[in-house]
């Protein structure tokens, strides 16, 4: 009866680990946002001198140095950096595009990132960690300079995942607001 039990409880995992999630839920991965969705900065953002962008979590703008890779955040950015602070204004931003990326680092802060190389080996010299992200492209009618923002979170196996629209929401807080759809 207990064999029976255990088989019961593994096969109810592995079959509830293939369903889908229906586009649209909010536990949906976030590279299920239809272009055309809008992504609407609530208040003015403030960009210090000599950045192109900025981190946020919880919808809070922090420095990279204060973010917590492993849970959900996301950057901000524009297509030129300048000498000088600048703001950009509330204002709804079209998505033109979204796309998955991968990224491969070595060990907790390493400064270099791993692309197009196998991967085997790298795991020695310490932890091997994934770095999961979505981009959305974004389209300004009033503010040009304005690009992407880059939404990921830190993770090493086995908790490699897909950000979710949920979480994507949770990590703008209510800096942003996110409405789905063309």
């Amino acid at each position: 009866m207990h064999r029976l039990a255990v088989t019961l409880c593994i096969l109810s995992g592995l079959l509830g680990g293939c369903q889908t999630v229906p586009p649209g839920s909010e536990q949906a991965e976030a590279d299920t946002i239809p272009p055309g969705s809008r992504l609407t900065l609530t208040r003015s953002l403030q960009l210090p001198a000599h950045t192109a962008g900025v981190y946020i979590q919880g919808g809070q703008v922090l420095s990279y140095g204060r973010v917590r890779q492993y849970y959900p955040h996301c950057r901000f950015e524009l297509r030129t950096r300048l000498d000088t602070p600048r703001s950009v204004e509330p204002e709804t931003f079209r998505i033109d595009a979204v796309r998955r990326e991968l990224e491969f680092v070595e060990g907790p802060d390493a400064p270099v990132r791993v692309a197009g190389l196998s991967l085997e080996g790298l795991a020695e010299d310490g932890p091997l960690y994934e770095i999961r992200s979505v981009g959305l492209y974004l389209q300004s009618e009033r503010q040009g300079d304005v690009y992407r923002m880059i939404c990921r979170h830190w993770a090493t196996p086995p908790h490699i995942r897909e950000l979710t629209i949920a979480e994507v929401r949770e990590a703008l807080g209510d800096l942003f607001t996110l409405q789905l759809g063309p």
